[in-house]
């Protein structure tokens, strides 16, 4: 599994961009360089161009408790 990083890909954060119920975030308008622009796990593109592609599969790996 990797994900691929364009270095010169500039990148602001939007509230459309947001993935809350509400729409107001402290990090809205903060920007930057340097972004993900695919993952690959298993073998499979899971993520190109800030896009899921669909019929990716996963599992939820929960923490283990020690006892």
């Amino acid at each position: 599994d990797f994900t691929v990083i364009d270095p010169q890909k500039n990148w602001e954060i939007t509230a459309d961009e947001l993935l809350y119920k509400h729409k107001f975030s402290a990090f809205t308008g903060l920007s930057g360089t340097g972004a993900p622009v695919m993952t690959i796990v298993r073998g499979q593109v899971v993520m190109e161009d800030g896009r899921l592609r669909d019929g990716c599969t996963g599992q939820l790996v929960r923490r283990c408790r020690e006892e």
